[in-house]
Parts: C-alpha cells; structure tokens; sequence
C-alpha cells in the first residue's frame, strides 16, 4: 500500500473529495494531517469518517510531513503521495497512479506529480498573473522529456515521492489530461463559497496571490 498524505486546515468540502477520490484505489492508504483546525463540522466529519487522521498541535503549514517527521512515523521506506488539499481531481483517468508510478521509473527524480490547469479560469483577479507564473511549468518554458512528463517544479501539489526530503527542484509533471484543478483560482463571489471554504478564508493567517481577494484578515 501507498500512503497518500492529505495536509488540510480548516476545508471540509476539497479535502473529503479528494479523499474519496484516492481511496477508489485498493493500492493507496489515505491519511490527513491536520494543522489544528478549528471548524467544528470538519471536526466532527473526522469522527466518522473511514481515513486515518493525523492531528498535529499546531499549524506547522504545508511543509507540516517535513517539520514533524512523519516520514519516519508513517512511511519509513518506500514511496508515499503528499498534497494539499485544494484540489480537484476528478478529471484524471484511472490509471493515474500507474502513471505517476512509471514517471519514477523513467526519470532520476525525487517526485512526480499533476500539472494544473489554467486554460479555463475565469475572468477573476489575479487571471493573469496566475497564468504567467505557472506558464513555467508548462512546455516551453520548462523542459518537455516526453509525450507525457514535463521537468517542472512541484511543492507540495499532488506528487508521487521517492524520498523523504522536502524539495521543489527534482521533479516532474505529467501532461494533460494528467492535469488538477486548484480549485480557488475559480472562485470568484466570496458569499457563493461553501460554508468550509468562507470559514477557511476568515481564519486564513497568510495570504498567497490567489487568496487575498477573500482573505479577510
């Protein structure tokens, strides 16, 4: 089995998709990590729900697996799958982990994971620099190896892990239709926003390009 690590804070709706999403595959072990989250109903939803919840006694933010050491609690040897929870995967075939899998094969490097899509956004705030800064992860500004791998930079999006260190320079990501969606960069209206993700925005202590239009603080 294949530990899948989900680093959530405070979203009910994105990370219990993507859970959903990950457990169809008898190969993956899903767990969330959560960085001390505070919405009650996420609370409660952890309670009863049939993944493996990682409570941390703080928000240590998305290099939470790194600072705490949970490779070594979790995983010890072998590849694991880390991410955040803000994506939408629903789009992406089947196979996707034999995929992902073959990337590691092929490739020396430390990670493969999911491109993300910016052809649909909508005419929001910040379109347009969200497309110019990912621009360079796509082929060609980043360098195209094959028909399905592109050299890109990953954080702590969607990736398939060789080892237990935290990098953005060794690592690969799949072309379409291999491709998430990182769902707040199609949010447009705060007050049509799940009741999570409203809650999310209010309790959010940074903000990134993307989130200052709803970041209340």
């Amino acid at each position: 089995m294949i530990p899948a690590f989900i680093i959530n804070y405070n979203r009910l709706t994105l990370p219990a998709k993507m859970a959903e999403f990950l457990s169809k595959n008898k190969n993956v072990d899903v767990y969330i990590i959560d960085n001390a989250s505070t919405y009650e109903p996420l609370l409660e939803w952890y309670k009863t729900c049939p993944y493996k919840v990682i409570h941390m006694d703080g928000n240590h933010g998305h290099t939470v697996f790194w600072k705490k050491g949970l490779y070594t609690q979790y995983v010890k040897e072998g590849n694991y799958i880390l991410t955040d929870s803000d994506l939408d995967l629903s789009t992406i075939p089947d196979n996707w982990l034999e995929v992902l899998e073959e990337g590691l094969k092929k490739y020396p490097y430390a990670k493969v994971g999911f491109s993300l899509e910016t052809n649909d956004l909508p005419d929001a705030p910040f379109k347009n620099e969200i497309q110019a800064w990912e621009s360079q992860f796509w082929f060609p500004k980043a360098k195209q190896l094959d028909e399905m791998y592109i050299e890109a930079h990953i954080d702590t999006t969607f990736a398939l892990h060789r080892t237990n260190e935290h990098g953005i320079y060794s690592s690969l990501r799949t072309n379409r239709p291999y491709t998430a969606k990182h769902v707040p960069w199609y949010y447009t209206d705060f007050d049509q926003l799940p009741e999570d993700e409203q809650y999310y925005f209010n309790t959010l202590k940074t903000s990134t390009l993307w989130s200052r239009q709803f970041n209340k603080k």
